[in-house]
């Protein structure tokens, strides 16, 4: 099942990640197919120290490093309903992450994104200094 694209005017602004995702939800709940066919949950990444590490970020400096920030939020869409076409095709149905700030692709899919955001490979150091990610689901409209 493939996520719907971004609307058409959505709203962006930069270091403002909640009002992005608010709005972003705000008119994806507006469309009745989406409600019926998505779970749709708002996920708020951050950790005790307020300074968690995230790859592939726009905000980058450089290309291959981190970013830290104190938190940040991004949409998850997950297929509402199991259908026997999901059951017979379970590696077509994931869930999709909707991250302005992301240099991946928007949406993108949810194990693709945790894992280039979140590299296990070169995080290590940064997880040793409090710089690791913890994730909480905020909201499931």
């Amino acid at each position: 099942m493939m996520p719907p694209p971004l609307p058409p005017k959505s709203i962006y602004t930069s270091c403002y990640c909640e009002e992005n995702v608010y709005l972003l939800c705000q008119s994806f709940l507006q469309d009745p197919s989406l409600k019926d066919e998505w779970d749709v949950f708002v996920v708020f990444i951050s950790n005790l120290n307020k300074t968690v590490a995230l790859w592939c970020q726009k905000a980058a400096r450089f290309h291959g490093s981190p970013v830290i920030w104190d938190y940040h939020v991004v949409l998850v869409l997950h297929p509402r309903r199991e259908d026997s076409d999901m059951k017979a095709r379970p590696s077509e149905h994931h869930s999709w992450v909707y991250d302005f700030d992301t240099r991946l692709d928007l949406p993108c899919l949810w194990e693709e994104y945790f894992s280039m955001t979140f590299p296990e490979d070169i995080s290590l150091p940064y997880v040793r200094y409090g710089f690791h990610a913890r994730s909480k689901i905020l909201l499931r409209v």
